[in-house]
């Protein structure tokens, strides 16, 4: 593992990770109930899981965040499947007027699982299917996955939103970049000014 004790905000480390779900089992139980369901929208940002950066002259800029990207879409999919109207149009006002952002939000997810490629693996057991029944299957959830440190990163760019983070506490093509350099490779500072 890297030494990142003289790196301010060190990248995430990577820690176990139990998988649950994200909502209240009782939102499994119809759409209707899933629709009610506010716990896929916690999941962002306030301002979206864009990250607010201080450019060396000043200027500000928002990047977006794979991580938040990849939920947009997931939520944006979730809503679709659960015939709610689209939570922000970008031409549209309909799922069927806006076939090109969820195919894009299907390969820009399939693309994004490669990327992680995790390698966990799933043990089968028995779930409950959709009359209740236990069937023997894998459900993937309790099991213990190698993760990135997702909680670390959702506040760094919260934070970002009311204090733009300087760009050079940045990677050249991340948040966090890599231990004992900034993003043009010269030495970490101790001290953010």
């Amino acid at each position: 593992m890297w030494d990142v004790s003289h790196v301010p905000n060190p990248p995430p480390a990577f820690s176990p990770k139990v998988f649950n779900p994200i909502s209240d089992l009782d939102s499994f139980k119809s759409a209707e109930a899933a629709a009610k369901d506010t716990s896929w929208e916690s999941l962002l940002t306030p301002g979206g899981g864009f990250i607010q950066v201080e450019k060396e002259n000043g200027e500000e800029i928002g990047f977006g965040v794979s991580m938040f990207h990849q939920l947009h879409c997931l939520i944006m999919i979730r809503s679709m499947l659960l015939g709610q109207p689209m939570s922000h149009a970008h031409e549209a006002s309909d799922w069927s007027e806006d076939n090109m952002h969820w195919l894009h939000c299907l390969d820009y997810l399939a693309q994004a699982i490669l990327c992680a490629a995790d390698d966990t693996l799933e043990k089968p057991g028995f779930t409950k299917n959709f009359k209740g029944k236990l069937v023997e299957g894998i459900d993937g959830m309790n099991h213990t996955h190698q993760c990135r440190n997702s909680s670390e990163l959702w506040h760094t760019v919260y934070d970002s939103e009311t204090k733009p983070r300087k760009s050079r506490l940045l990677g050249q093509t991340t948040v966090y970049p890599i231990p004992g350099r900034d993003s043009e490779g010269k030495n970490w500072v101790t001290s953010e000014s």
